[in-house]
C-alpha cells in the first residue's frame, strides 16, 4: 500500500477507489489506515502528498462518526478536492459508502451487530497496542508495537529523544502550577505532540496506531495503550501528556476510546484484579507526621465515603479507615483481611541515596518514620490485595538510573495487580476531586482504568487551567481492570 502510494501518486493524484482497484486483497481498514499514515508521513518530511488533498488543508480528518463514516469537523468553505468540485464531506460520504459496500462482501470492516454473545463480549473488550521501547541500542532507541491487529517495529534516533529529555524538567514544573498561562499551555501541548509523534508515528508503529483507532471507533470498543520502557531516562518522561496530532487530544483524556497504562516488561505473568463476592474490602490509612504538611485529610475521607455511600448501604462494600498511621497498626489491620482496595492518604517520595520509593508513616509520638516501598510491598502482597491508591505525592517518581524503584513499579514486583499513583507533587484540592471522581466511578462499575479518566476529567472542568490530571499514573499486571463483579 504505502509503495503504491510513494510511487504512483508521483504521477496522478491518487482515489481512494482506484487505490483498493490495484490492492483488492488489501482489507477496507488496512488499507484506510496506511492512507492516514501516509498522509502524516509525508507532512512530516515536508512533502505534499498528492492522494486526496495535503495534510494542511484539512481539519479533524480522523475524527470519525462510526454510524456515518463521515468527518465530524471539516471547513467546507475552503477544502475542496484537488481537480474536483466535491466537497471533503461529500468525497468522505462516498468512500463510507463505497467501505460498507465492500463489507457487504465481506471483504471490508466486521459487521457491527451482534451475531453471539461471545462476539458481544469480545467486541466491548478494548483494543490493545503493547508499546516496547528498548534502551539506547547504538544511535537509536528500538520500539515493538504488539496487538491483535498485527506487529511492527520502529526505531528512534537517540538524537531526536534527547531533544525530548532535555525539555522534561521545564514541562515538569508546569504540573506544580495549580494556573497555567496560555504559552503553558501551549508548552505542555507540544511536548505531548512531539512524545507522540516521536514515538507513536514511525514506521509500522504509526501505521497500527491509525488502524487500532480507527478500529476501536467503528467497532465502539476502547484503545488501551500499554507502554513497558526499558531505559530509565525514557520511562521518567510524563507519558500521559501524549497528544494525539492526527485527532488533536490527550489520549488521557479520552474516556470513550483509549487509557494509558504501564508495566513492567519482565512482569510476564497476568494477575487476577476482579473481585468476584462481595463485598469490596478497603483499608484506608492516614498519616500525617506532625512536621509535614498538613493535608485535606477530613475532606478526602468524607468524599471517598459518599462516593461509595451505595455500596456501603447495600453491604456491597466495607470501608474501614486507620487513624494511627503506623506500621503496627497497618500490620495489625492487614491479619484482619483479606483487603481488596488499599487507599493511603500521606506523603511519599524517592530515596536518591538508596535508590528505592518510600511513603511516610508516624510512629508513637507522631513523628515521620520512611518505609521502604518493597516492605509495604510485601505487607500488602501477602493479603490478596487488588488495587493499591497512593494519593502521595512522588509515590510514581523513581530516578533516571532506577525509574522501576519507584513506589508504584515496587508494589507491581511485589504482586499487586493494580497500582494508582502520582509521579508528581499534587496540591490538596486536584487530590481529593480526583479521589471523588474516582471512587464515584468505580462504584458505578467502570473498569479501574474508566474510573482514572473520568477523574482525569473532572480535573480539566476546575475554573484553572492546569495539567494536573497528568500526574496520576496507573500501572497494570491484570488482563482486564474490571474491579467489580456485576451485581
Amino acid at each position: 500500500v504505502e509503495r503504491l502510494l510513494d510511487e504512483q501518486a508521483q504521477e496522478e493524484p491518487l482515489h481512494y477507489q482506484r487505490l483498493a482497484e490495484l490492492l483488492p486483497e488489501v482489507s477496507a481498514n488496512t488499507l484506510f489506515a496506511s492512507i492516514l499514515n501516509h498522509i502524516r508521513h509525508a507532512t512530516q518530511q515536508g512533502k505534499a502528498s498528492r492522494f486526496f488533498i495535503r495534510r494542511q488543508e484539512y481539519i479533524g480528518l480522523s475524527r470519525w462518526n462510526a454510524a456515518s463514516m463521515t468527518p465530524r469537523s471539516i471547513d467546507e468553505t475552503t477544502l475542496k478536492m484537488p481537480g474536483d468540485s466535491t466537497s471533503v464531506q461529500e468525497y468522505f460520504e462516498r468512500m463510507g459508502s463505497w467501505i460498507r459496500e465492500r463489507e457487504e462482501r465481506g471483504r471490508g470492516l466486521p459487521p457491527t451487530s451482534d451475531s453471539s454473545e461471545m462476539a458481544g463480549e469480545a467486541r466491548s473488550s478494548p483494543i490493545e497496542l503493547r508499546i516496547g521501547i528498548s534502551g539506547r541500542i547504538g544511535h537509536y532507541y528500538a520500539i515493538k508495537v504488539d496487538s491483535e491487529l498485527g506487529d511492527g517495529w520502529g526505531a528512534v534516533k537517540v538524537s531526536v529523544v534527547q531533544k525530548l529529555t532535555e525539555r522534561v524538567e521545564q514541562v515538569q514544573a508546569l504540573f506544580s502550577r495549580s494556573q497555567l498561562d496560555r504559552s503553558e499551555e501551549k508548552l505542555a501541548e507540544s511536548f505531548g505532540r512531539d512524545l507522540f509523534e516521536t514515538f507513536l508515528a514511525p514506521q509500522d508503529i504509526g501505521r497500527l496506531y491509525t488502524l487500532a483507532h480507527f478500529q476501536a471507533s467503528e467497532q465502539k470498543r476502547r484503545l488501551r495503550l500499554i507502554l513497558s520502557i526499558a531505559d530509565p531516562a525514557l520511562a521518567m518522561l510524563s507519558w500521559e501528556l501524549l497528544y494525539d496530532t492526527f485527532s488533536p487530544s490527550y489520549l488521557s483524556l479520552r474516556r470513550e476510546s483509549s487509557s494509558i497504562i504501564r508495566e513492567i516488561s519482565r512482569l510476564s505473568r497476568r494477575l487476577p484484579l476482579r473481585v468476584e463476592k462481595a463485598p469490596l474490602r478497603i483499608l484506608g490509612l492516614i498519616a500525617s507526621p506532625a512536621e509535614s504538611e498538613s493535608l485535606q485529610i477530613e475532606q478526602e475521607k468524607a468524599v471517598i465515603e459518599e462516593a461509595l455511600a451505595r455500596l456501603l448501604d447495600e453491604q456491597r462494600a466495607e470501608l474501614h479507615w486507620l487513624e494511627t498511621g503506623s506500621w503496627d497498626a497497618l500490620a495489625t489491620a492487614m491479619r484482619n483481611g483479606p483487603w481488596h482496595i488499599f487507599h493511603f492518604i500521606g506523603h511519599g517520595g524517592f530515596d536518591e541515596v538508596r535508590q528505592e520509593g518510600f511513603i511516610m508513616l508516624v510512629d508513637e509520638e507522631g513523628s515521620s518514620v520512611p518505609v521502604r516501598a518493597e516492605e509495604l510491598g510485601q505487607l500488602l502482597s501477602d493479603n490478596d490485595l487488588r488495587l493499591a491508591v497512593l494519593n502521595a505525592c512522588e509515590s510514581a517518581t523513581g530516578s533516571g538510573s532506577t525509574p522501576l524503584a519507584s513506589t508504584a513499579a515496587t508494589l507491581m514486583r511485589e504482586g499487586i495487580p493494580a497500582v494508582l499513583a502520582m509521579q508528581h507533587l499534587i496540591k490538596d484540592e486536584a487530590a481529593v476531586e480526583f479521589s471523588r471522581e474516582f471512587y464515584e466511578a468505580l462504584a458505578s462499575g467502570y473498569t479501574i482504568e474508566e474510573a482514572v479518566i473520568c477523574a482525569r476529567r473532572a480535573l480539566t472542568r476546575q475554573a484553572a487551567v492546569s495539567i494536573e490530571w497528568g500526574i496520576p499514573t496507573l500501572y497494570l499486571r491484570a488482563l482486564d481492570s474490571q474491579l467489580l463483579a456485576p451485581a
